[in-house]
């Protein structure tokens, strides 16, 4: 069961009245998903990125819908703003139980408005992260959603974080740099965004001490094979016997991507758009890239694959874990292949560091 083509699917989902039809037509979709997902195999990233991009079609459609409910209300926005995307939404890398990562970035208001507008965004940002709730994203568990405050700011509050926690790369601080790394505007005024990336980038530049920071926290989760290369299995719980596919193999490749493309000053989000930019630039040879890019593939095949479970509030949640009656031998040899690149990506990255530093040192 193919994904309806998009020039058909978007007037339909820019047309839904309210959060209900819009919900079940989000519904409908994730259940084609779920069967095409079995009959595309690791191979269809074509696939995935049609998969994103009706996602990010569902979720601006829930931002306007949110928007026209203050606007009823009296209320309209005394500035430009945008709503953005982060973590695996920023990536364009969404499976169909991913939550909510997101926030709202708003152009400086005008002198004497700022209470007026921080009121606003506040509104809009709960009216948001409800409408998204509703329609099957529950909210992030590490609270970066746009409801809340720290996640919703006018653009020079923004920045000012930003130069606060590049001067001090404590974990956390650098935890919200790698969060921020990944933005990607999707509704509202885009160039806003554009314009503080823009910005984070420079200031990355001028912040050599935050790379070595940087490496350690992209370096914290390790993909692991047993003492004799077998897989290592969920020991206990409602997961026993399954494998780990997002903290295990997901994770550690999405992050030493990005680390090695935030080293080399390049701007992109999406994991496949940052392997291009770096084989361009002579980080990859040209095997290297399309075995990363294929390896990729199957890691976000592999997270489709994961269990899921409906919260209380309706919504899918994953475990980040394949059951222990899905590990085919296909499955399996599909992981440890997943896990052995991905350890091979890490040793590059800790190469590619090694030599940037001592290149920097004899200058």
């Amino acid at each position: 069961m193919p994904l309806p083509p998009l020039q058909l699917l978007n007037p339909i989902i820019d047309a839904a009245p309210d959060l209900e039809q819009l919900s079940q037509l989000r519904k409908s979709l994730t259940a084609m998903l779920t069967v095409s997902v079995n009959r595309n195999g690791p191979e269809g990233y074509a696939f995935h990125a049609q998969w994103n991009e009706i996602q990010d079609r569902l979720i601006s459609r829930a931002v306007r819908l949110a928007e026209t409910e203050l606007e009823l209300q009296g209320r309209i926005a005394p500035c430009a703003y945008t709503f953005v995307l982060f973590g695996s939404g920023g990536r364009g890398e969404q499976c169909y139980a991913s939550d909510q990562d997101n926030g709202i970035l708003y152009d400086d208001p005008q002198p004497g408005r700022e209470e007026e507008a921080a009121d606003y965004f506040r509104r809009l940002g709960t009216e948001i992260q409800f409408a998204l709730q509703s329609i099957g994203y529950p909210p992030c568990p590490g609270h970066v959603v746009c409801g809340n405050r720290e996640w919703s700011l006018p653009i020079s509050e923004l920045l000012h974080k930003w130069q606060v926690w590049f001067a001090n790369p404590a974990w956390e601080h650098v935890r919200y740099l790698l969060i921020c790394a990944d933005m990607r505007p999707i509704a509202g005024h885009t160039e806003l965004a554009g314009k503080a990336m823009r910005r984070f980038h420079d200031t990355l530049k001028d912040h050599k001490p935050v790379i070595a920071a940087m490496l350690r926290n992209s370096m914290r989760h390790q993909p692991v094979l047993g003492l004799f290369g077998n897989l290592v299995k969920v020991p206990y719980g409602e997961n026993a016997g399954g494998i780990e596919i997002k903290y295990a193999i997901y994770i550690p490749f999405i992050n030493g991507i990005r680390f090695l493309s935030m080293m080399h000053g390049m701007a992109a989000a999406s994991t496949m758009e940052r392997i291009g930019l770096l084989h361009q630039a002579g980080v990859f040879a040209g095997h290297e890239a399309e075995k990363l890019r294929e390896i990729f593939a199957v890691c976000l095949h592999l997270r489709n694959m994961t269990s899921k479970a409906h919260t209380p509030e309706g919504c899918w949640q994953s475990s980040g874990i394949i059951a222990a009656d899905r590990l085919s031998k296909e499955v399996r040899h599909h992981i440890r292949t997943c896990v052995h690149e991905a350890k091979w990506l890490q040793q590059r990255v800790l190469a590619e560091y090694k030599s940037r530093e001592k290149g920097a040192g004899s200058t």
